[in-house]
């Protein structure tokens, strides 16, 4: 019961998100965490909504906890974005290496990182 009532939860996160109503999707995410199965997809969508605000330090404390529960997520690409969005460059390229090497296939990974050596000067 409880599953199901996380996952009809979740669904309307999603349906906000969708409507880019970010603090009501939040919102939604939030009440769902307790139900571990779907914890790491909800801290991702709750970051991504974050992002979406330009609250990047909420973000990427999200995203954190999002990679604390599994570390093969692809949470550390958009931790990076967070990163960098607020002048983290260093942690963003640590952050866009930890990508490539779950998935050395995303040109995005490999570009997002050349831009913040560029801004560290170093390209």
């Amino acid at each position: 019961m409880e599953q199901e009532t996380s996952t009809l939860v979740l669904q309307k996160g999603e349906e906000l998100r969708a409507q880019q109503k970010w603090q009501e999707a939040i919102r939604a995410y939030s009440s769902v965490l307790s139900s571990q199965e779907i914890a790491d997809k909800t801290l991702f969508a709750k970051a991504y909504c974050y992002d979406q605000l330009k609250d990047y330090g909420k973000a990427a404390e999200e995203y954190n906890k999002a990679i604390d529960l599994n570390h093969n997520n692809p949470s550390y690409y958009n931790r990076g974005i967070a990163y960098k969005n607020s002048g983290k460059y260093q942690k963003a390229i640590d952050d866009y290496t930890m990508a490539i090497s779950l998935n050395k296939n995303h040109s995005d990974y490999y570009y997002n990182r050349a831009i913040a050596y560029k801004h560290l000067g170093r390209l």
